[in-house]
Formats: C-alpha cells, sequence, structure tokens
C-alpha cells in the first residue's frame, strides 16, 4: 500500500518495499537467511559422486532456510522476510531448478507447511523457478489448499507471471473467504496485454464483487486498479469513478487515481473525477496522486489545469515553509 496514502503503486510494485528508517533492520536478517542456506546446500551428499565421478544430485534439507525464515520474522515484516529470502535463496534455486527430484522435494515439502513466514520464503524460491512442475503444483495448491497454502502458491504464480495464471486467480477469487486468499489472487492476476474483450470482461465480472462488498482495503484497491486496466473503453471506467468519489479509505481512493493514470483515458468523466479529487478530498495524499495522475494525462480542461496549477503552487509553497499543502 502506499506509504501515508501520499502514492497508490501497482500491485506489484509493492511487495519488496522497505520501511524507512526501519530498513537497518533487514540488513541483519540476510546473512541469517544467508548461513541457513549455506547449511541446507551443504547437506545430506554435497560434494558426493557417482560411481565413475560424475556428480551427485545434492539433497536439499530445506528445515535451516525454513527454521532462518522464522527467526528473520522476528526482525522484519512479512514482506520484507520474503524479500531477504528472495535474495539469500537464489543458489538454492540453482539446486532446484537443476534437480528433479530436489525440486519434488521441495514441492512435496510446500504442501505440508502452515507457517505464513515459511510458506513466503519457499514460495519466493519457488517463484523464481520456470518448470511446469512447479506451475502445476502452484495451480492445484491455489484452489485447494489450507488458506495460508492457497495465498502462498497464489504467490509463486504471481511470480512466474503466465497468462495460464488467470483462471486459476480468478478461481480463487470468486471462491477464497479469507482475505489474504482474495488479496494473493488479486495480485496474481497477469497483466492485460493479449486478453480479448470476452476475456477482459470476465475479469471484471469477477472484480466486480470485490469493489462491491470487499471489506478489506487492500483487495478493494488493487481490485480497483485491476478494474482500471481492464476496461474497454471510459464507458467501463464508471466502477473506478465510484471508488475515487466515495470509497472509505484513502488507500482505495488514492489506487482509483493511479488506476487512471496508468489507464491514460482522457475522457471528460477521468478529467471530472480527479479534478474533484484534487480539490475536495479530505486526505492529502488522495489530493496528490489526483494530481499527478492529471499531470499524466496532459494536456488538460481549463478547469482541471487550472485545480492542477493551484495545487502545485500550494503544495511548492507548503513544502518551501515545511509543511504540506493544504486544502
Amino acid at each position: 500500500a502506499p506509504e501515508g496514502a501520499v502514492r497508490a503503486a501497482h500491485p506489484r510494485a509493492v511487495r519488496t518495499a522497505g520501511r524507512g528508517a526501519s530498513g537497518c533492520r533487514a540488513e541483519g536478517a540476510a546473512p541469517a537467511l544467508d548461513a541457513a542456506l549455506g547449511s541446507a546446500l551443504d547437506a545430506e551428499g554435497a560434494g558426493a559422486e557417482h560411481e565413475g565421478g560424475s556428480a551427485a544430485p545434492v539433497r536439499v534439507d530445506l528445515e535451516p532456510f525454513l527454521h532462518s525464515a522464522r527467526r528473520a520474522h522476528e526482525l522484519l515484516d512479512a514482506e520484507e522476510v520474503a524479500a531477504a529470502a528472495e535474495a539469500a535463496g537464489e543458489e538454492l534455486r540453482e539446486r532446484l531448478a537443476g534437480d528433479p527430484a530436489a525440486l519434488d522435494a521441495a514441492l512435496a515439502r510446500f504442501a505440508r507447511l502452515e507457517d505464513p513466514v515459511e510458506l513466503g520464503a519457499l514460495a519466493a524460491v519457488l517463484g523464481r523457478i520456470a518448470d511446469p512442475a512447479v506451475e502445476g503444483f502452484a495451480a492445484d495448491l491455489a484452489l485447494r489448499g489450507t488458506p495460508a497454502q492457497r495465498a502462498a502458491a497464489l504467490d509463486v504464480l504471481d511470480a512466474l507471471d503466465l497468462p495460464s495464471a488467470r483462471e486459476v486467480a480468478l478461481s480463487a477469487l470468486r471462491s477464497a473467504r479469507d482475505p489474504a486468499v482474495r488479496r494473493a489472487a488479486l495480485r496474481a492476476l497477469p497483466p492485460v496485454a493479449g486478453l480479448d474483450r470476452a476475456g477482459a470482461r470476465a475479469v471484471r465480472d469477477a472484480l466486480a464483487p470485490v469493489l462491491a462488498s470487499e471489506p478489506d482495503p487492500e483487495a478493494r484497491r488493487l481490485a480497483v486498479l485491476s478494474w482500471a486496466a481492464h476496461a474497454d473503453g471510459p464507458e467501463d471506467l464508471a466502477p473506478v469513478l465510484d471508488a475515487l468519489s466515495t470509497d472509505p479509505d484513502p488507500r482505495v481512493r488514492s489506487g482509483a487515481a493511479f488506476g487512471l493514470e496508468l489507464r491514460g483515458e482522457r475522457a471528460a468523466a477521468v478529467f471530472s473525477a480527479l479534478e474533484r479529487a484534487l480539490r475536495e478530498d479530505p486526505e492529502p495524499g488522495v489530493q496528490e496522486t489526483a494530481w499527478r495522475a492529471l499531470l499524466a494525462l496532459s494536456p488538460l480542461p481549463p478547469s482541471a489545469r487550472a485545480a492542477a496549477v493551484a495545487y502545485e503552487e500550494a503544495r511548492a509553497e507548503g513544502l518551501e515553509g515545511g509543511a504540506a499543502p493544504s486544502r
């Protein structure tokens, strides 16, 4: 989610953000993951040889890696654990990708995990292995596992970024009641490129209940961004415009403004909604996101241009005086 609701990021751009001043704590966790990873890779047969001199496949013991992920969680937010595990897990990824038996064992271990931290750490590694076995396993577990397993499996599909994940993500979104699974399903929706109009309509049909009645604001934010991307034209943007005007959570309103910016639709209704948010929204973060969206959609109609100029002047004065612009 945008820090302080200042900016609504694309769904794929928010998962590895640091925590600002607390980021120094992350530096102490990655070495722990590296050390555990080294122990895992050296365990049980590393360096052994078959008869005839060929290297034996490495049998990877995942327990030290998973234990370190749990310990790192004491220092980091869950998303940062996944980022640190991804950075530390490159060698593990190479070993799993090069040894089908080890990969099968890792997938079987994944299916037995329940701890969201452990699942997230291993999902970050598996999501970087472009193997049909990983894709098929994640697609299956995303629909039948426990909520924590389903969310992690969807994160694997999200990282793989395959068009085939769309139907799995939509099925999970329709069937899941757990907020974490629904958020993961929304993140796992692949880019709209190459999708025909019927496919885009099917995505919007699945998103409509989320925008209408989903209690979780992050799910609504992800849904409004996805809706903007899957709209056929300005006539389909009404739910996004409505979210910008009426959603009670500023993160969702910021997401709607950013979705309109990404969409790039220069329609009168879009300009009007962004101008209204810029002039009337009580949250400075939403105002700034609307302002940036208007700048991206320039040239602007006279009224929207006047609102953007007035905001920019007030913003400059506020920054010079050490305060945010007040509207």
